[in-house]
């Protein structure tokens, strides 16, 4: 193996790690999307089952507690819906990022077989006029 094979089995490596990196980043941003879309959804279930006060609790108070509940639960699902389009909005790059190093990373393995076979063939030239 020659000095620049080596400089390149090198740069397989970093462009491995990184493409690792890459994918786990887009797997950490799933992940953040998907526990987003379930607490949104809970609260907005919860929200439903509350709407209703019985006979017996129709007192100003219980309004009050109600309407402060429903208040909070809006503003929660605001702020969740927005963190959501933030992380919404990181997906286009992070898959870009993971096509990317996958490219390059796919790449130089070709390039590095296309050298090893070439290295093969010289070494059995080499051998047959020696």
């Amino acid at each position: 193996m020659n000095h620049n094979t080596a400089k390149l089995t090198q740069l397989l490596v970093y462009l491995e790690m990184s493409y690792k990196f890459a994918q786990m980043k887009l797997a950490e941003n799933n992940k953040t999307e998907r526990d987003l879309r379930n607490q949104i959804a809970d609260l907005v279930n919860t929200q439903r089952g509350t709407t209703t006060l019985n006979a017996e609790s129709k007192t100003e108070q219980s309004w009050a507690v109600l309407l402060r509940w429903q208040h909070w639960i809006d503003d929660r699902v605001e702020q969740l819906n927005s963190e959501l389009a933030r992380v919404l909005a990181q997906k286009p790059e992070l898959r870009a990022t993971v096509r990317n190093t996958l490219r390059k990373n796919e790449s130089l393995k070709g390039v590095l077989e296309s050298l090893h076979k070439n290295n093969k063939a010289q070494e059995i030239k080499k051998s047959l006029y020696d």
